[in-house]
């Protein structure tokens, strides 16, 4: 009797650990994690656009793989997604992963930390594009809070043409100019809360109005009552503008 009882739990074990291979064999992308640094290839698709994404303060790149690797992701299975992340440093008692100094000034160049992130982005952003046959407009990026205010410098700063950019609860810094080698038919949408007192509507609505000064093909999406962070609805978005563009 108690044979039989180990024989039946034994088996739903089995069963159990081969339904967890399938859901995994499933998924759409081989998942790498290289120092901290997600990168999600195409299992099934030729490899034709990638999405570099950068996270918020004291986060990290793997919080958002699940994100894309899922049956219904966000991205088309045709895109690789890049997942940096941002070193850890210490401010004040605090040790945190941070792109930059969350005390930014007027001035990138006072910030060594936003430097080096510049660098290590500039230099993903060169790797990808080798991949892609130079490509650029096949390379599309974003972020959130703090990511989407780096990316979007990035964005605006590479001497590139992008394919576009996806940004949730940034801004756009004070001392950021714009490359001529922009595209600005390419799309830029910005999503913010307007309960978000992280980063104050004000912030995004003053982007949104430089870009637009600026020509851009800007949009921003206001959701009422949503703080410091992303919903349904936002992720919703971002995923419609990715899989008509990158597709």
């Amino acid at each position: 009797m108690i044979s039989l009882k180990l024989n039946n739990v034994i088996r739903r074990l089995n069963k159990l650990r081969e339904a967890r291979l399938h859901t995994t064999n499933d998924l759409p992308f081989e998942e790498m994690n290289l120092g901290g640094d997600i990168t999600l290839i195409p299992k099934h698709c030729v490899h034709e656009s990638t999405l570099i994404w950068l996270h918020g303060e004291n986060e990290s790149g793997k919080r958002y793989a699940s994100w894309f690797n899922c049956e219904n992701s966000i991205v088309p299975q045709s895109t690789k997604v890049v997942l940096p992340s941002a070193p850890e440093r210490r401010f004040g008692t605090s040790l945190m992963n941070v792109w930059y100094n969350p005390r930014i000034t007027s001035s990138a160049y006072g910030d060594e930390l936003l430097i080096w992130s510049w660098n290590y982005i500039a230099k993903i952003i060169k790797s990808e594009a080798k991949l892609l046959n130079n490509l650029h407009d096949r390379i599309f990026l974003g972020g959130f809070s703090q990511g989407c205010s780096l990316a979007l410098w990035v964005y605006l700063k590479y001497k590139a043409a992008f394919g576009g950019f996806c940004g949730f609860s940034g801004y756009l810094f004070p001392f950021a100019d714009i490359s001529a080698q922009v595209d600005k038919d390419a799309p830029i949408l910005l999503y913010h809360g307007n309960a978000d007192y992280v980063v104050p509507i004000g912030k995004a609505l003053s982007t949104y109005s430089r870009l637009e000064n600026c020509d851009m093909n800007v949009k921003i999406l206001i959701e009422e009552e949503l703080g410091h962070s992303i919903s349904k609805k936002g992720v919703n978005c971002m995923k419609y503008l990715l899989h008509n563009i990158l597709i």
